[in-house]
C-alpha cells in the first residue's frame, strides 16, 4: 500500500479495517497479546521474552540489547538505564503512557502529558521519517500510528519520525558507548498495525538493529518486571585492571631504585680503596756515550 500516492481521506478509508472501532484498537494496546507478532519476530532473532533477572545479569552490557514495551519506570530505574547504555548497551523504548515518562527522561526526552491537538483529528495518523531513519524513506510508504504522544528533546536533537506538522515521535540517540531508539506510540507494533507494510518494515529494521552483531537480546511487555545486565561486571573488571597496572608500576619503580642503589654502592667502594695507579714517565734524553778509560788530552798547541 503506497499511502503517499493517495489522498488523506482515501488513506483513512483504507485503514478503517484496522480499527473496527477506535476504542477497540486502543484497548488492544493494553495487553501482552496485542504484541504477539512483534514478540514472535523478536524470538526468531534469538531474543528472550520475559527473561529472568539471572539470565539478563549473566550478560555483558556491551553485548546486550533490551526492548521495553510500555515499561513501568521509577526514578531509580533511570539510573540503571543510563548505566546500561553508557557501558555499550542498546535500548529500544516503545511507550506512550505516563508510567513510562521516567524512562524517556533518562535520555533527555520529555513525553507530553496528553495527546497533542495535532493527533485529535483522526484515529489513524500518517507519520513521516527523516534522515533515512532505520532505512525508512517516504517512497516506501507512511507509518501509521494511533494517537501517539509528542516527544521533545531537551537537547533539541532532531527527531527521526515526525507528524506532518513536524512534532517528534521517534528519536535515535547516542549515549556513552551505547545507543537508544525511543518511540512514543506503542500502537506502532500491535498486531493490527503490523498488517500495514511500512509498520512491518519498521519493525524488521528495528529488530535487525537491536540484534546486530550477535548481541544477546531480551524483550519485556507492558507493565512487567524487567531487568538489566549487572552493571558491576564491567566496572569491577576495569578496577582489577587498574590495580594490576598500579602494582606493575610500583614494581618497576622499586627495581629502578634498587638498580640506582647498587650503582651508587659500587662507585663508593671504588673510591674508598686505592686502585691500580698508572705512572707516566718521561723518557730521559741519552747523553753521549763515553768510555771509562778515556782521558782528556790537551791540544798539541797548548803543549808548546
Amino acid at each position: 500500500m503506497m499511502f503517499n500516492r493517495r489522498p488523506v481521506s482515501m488513506m483513512f478509508g483504507s485503514a478503517l479495517w484496522l480499527l473496527g472501532a477506535t476504542g477497540l484498537l486502543y484497548a488492544q494496546t493494553e495487553g501482552w497479546d496485542a504484541f504477539s507478532q512483534f514478540i514472535d519476530q523478536a524470538k526468531k532473532r534469538s531474543f528472550i521474552a520475559m527473561a529472568s533477572p539471572e539470565q539478563v545479569r549473566a550478560s555483558q552490557p556491551e553485548n546486550t540489547s533490551i526492548i521495553l514495551l510500555d515499561p513501568v519506570c521509577s526514578p531509580s530505574d533511570t539510573v540503571k538505564l543510563q548505566r546500561f547504555i553508557e557501558q555499550g548497551g542498546r535500548l529500544v523504548l516503545v511507550a506512550e503512557r505516563p508510567h513510562s515518562k521516567a524512562c524517556f527522561k533518562a535520555f533527555g526526552l520529555t513525553l507530553a502529558e496528553s495527546s497533542s491537538p495535532t493527533f485529535e483529528h483522526g484515529p489513524i495518523l500518517r507519520l513521516r521519517t527523516k534522515n533515512n531513519f532505520l532505512g525508512q524513506t517516504m517512497s516506501t510508504g507512511f507509518i501509521l500510528a494511533n494517537h501517539p504522544r509528542k516527544l521533545v528533546s531537551e537537547d533539541e536533537f532532531e527527531p527521526g519520525i515526525v507528524t506532518k506538522d513536524g512534532e517528534g515521535i521517534g528519536f535515535k540517540l547516542s549515549f556513552g558507548r551505547g545507543s537508544v531508539i525511543a518511540l512514543s506510540d506503542s500502537s506502532l507494533f500491535i498486531n493490527q498495525m503490523l498488517r500495514v507494510a511500512p509498520n512491518a518494515r519498521l519493525m524488521t529494521r528495528l529488530l535487525d538493529w537491536a540484534g546486530a552483531q550477535s548481541r544477546a537480546g531480551f524483550i519485556y511487555g507492558p507493565k512487567t518486571m524487567w531487568a538489566l545486565p549487572n552493571e558491576s561486571v564491567k566496572p569491577s573488571t576495569k578496577l582489577s585492571e587498574q590495580i594490576g597496572r598500579i602494582i606493575l608500576i610500583c614494581l618497576a619503580a622499586l627495581a629502578g631504585i634498587v638498580l640506582v642503589m647498587l650503582t651508587l654502592t659500587r662507585m663508593t667502594s671504588l673510591m674508598s680503596k686505592p686502585g691500580e695507579q698508572i705512572y707516566i714517565v718521561k723518557r730521559p734524553e741519552l747523553a753521549p756515550k763515553t768510555s771509562e778509560n778515556q782521558t782528556h788530552r790537551p791540544d798539541e798547541g797548548s803543549r808548546r
